[in-house]
C-alpha cells in the first residue's frame, strides 16, 4: 500500500516545491538592491522632478528586478538630510507575488514624492555629490549590482563645487574642477547609475555636454567606475 502525504503550497511555492520557495512556478525571483534619489533642489522645478518620479520609478523597479529599495534626497544638504525614507521591501512574501509587487512598488512612488516633497521645503540648493555619499552608505542587501535611479539633472550647486559657472569647456579644464572635490567623492564601485536629466539645467547643447562628460569622467577618474547610463531619461 503507498503512503501518501497531503502538503499545502502558498503563493510562494513552486510546483514540486514544499512551501517556502519562490513563487509560483515561472516567477522570477527579485533581488537587486536599488536606490531612488529624487531632486528636490531649484532645477527639479525645472525639469518637474514630481512628474519624472512618476514617469520612470515604477518601470525603473520592474525593468532592473529590484527586491529591495533605499531613499534618497537631493538638495542642499543632501548628505546630513532630515528628510528619511525607511528600506522598502518590494517582495514580501505575504500572498500573490505579482500583485504584492505592483503593490509595493506603487507604495515606492508614493513615498519617493513625500521624500521629494520634504527636501524641497528642507532647502533649495543642490549638493550632487553628498546624495552620492549618501547612496553609497545606504545600499540596501540584494544580490548583484547596486541599481540606482537619479531623478535629476545632476547640477552640483553647492558645497564649494557648480557645474553651471565652472568652465568645463575642456577636458584639462575638467580634470582641474574633479581634482578640487577629491575628497567628496565616494566609492561607488559596482554601481549602476541611472539619471533621468543629466544636463538639462543648462540652455546650451555644448554645456550640457561639458556636464555630461564631466560627470563621466569624475566617476571614472575617482569614484570607482560605476556604470553611469547617461541617456536614460532621453
Amino acid at each position: 500500500m503507498t503512503e501518501s502525504r497531503e502538503w499545502r503550497c502558498s503563493s510562494r511555492c513552486t510546483l514540486g516545491q514544499p512551501d517556502g520557495g519562490r513563487g509560483p512556478a515561472g516567477a522570477e525571483e527579485i533581488t537587486a538592491p536599488c536606490a531612488v534619489v529624487v531632486d528636490g533642489s531649484g532645477s527639479g522645478e525645472k525639469f518637474d522632478a514630481v512628474a519624472r518620479t512618476r514617469a520612470t520609478l515604477k518601470k525603473f523597479l520592474a525593468d532592473q528586478k529590484c527586491g529591495k529599495l533605499a531613499f534618497i534626497p537631493l538638495n542642499g544638504v543632501s548628505n546630513t538630510s532630515t528628510c528619511t525614507e525607511t528600506v522598502l521591501d518590494l517582495d514580501p512574501d505575504l500572498g500573490d507575488p505579482d500583485e504584492i509587487r505592483a503593490s509595493r512598488r506603487a507604495l515606492a512612488e508614493k513615498r519617493a514624492l513625500e521624500l521629494l516633497t520634504c527636501a524641497k521645503q528642507e532647502n533649495s540648493r543642490s549638493d550632487v555629490l553628498g546624495a552620492l555619499q549618501h547612496v553609497a552608505r545606504a545600499r540596501p542587501e540584494g544580490t548583484g549590482a547596486y541599481q540606482v535611479l537619479i531623478v535629476s539633472d545632476m547640477m552640483q550647486s553647492g558645497n564649494g563645487a557648480s557645474v553651471l559657472h565652472a568652465d568645463l569647456s575642456t577636458p584639462q579644464l575638467r580634470a582641474g574642477e574633479i581634482q578640487k572635490l577629491t575628497s567628496r567623492i565616494p566609492d561607488l564601485s559596482g554601481v549602476v547609475l541611472y539619471p533621468t536629466d543629466l544636463g538639462r539645467g543648462v540652455y546650451s547643447g555644448q554645456s550640457a555636454e561639458n556636464v555630461r562628460n564631466f560627470w563621466t569622467e569624475l566617476l571614472a577618474a575617482k569614484a570607482g567606475k560605476p556604470t553611469l547610463e547617461e541617456t536614460y531619461g532621453a
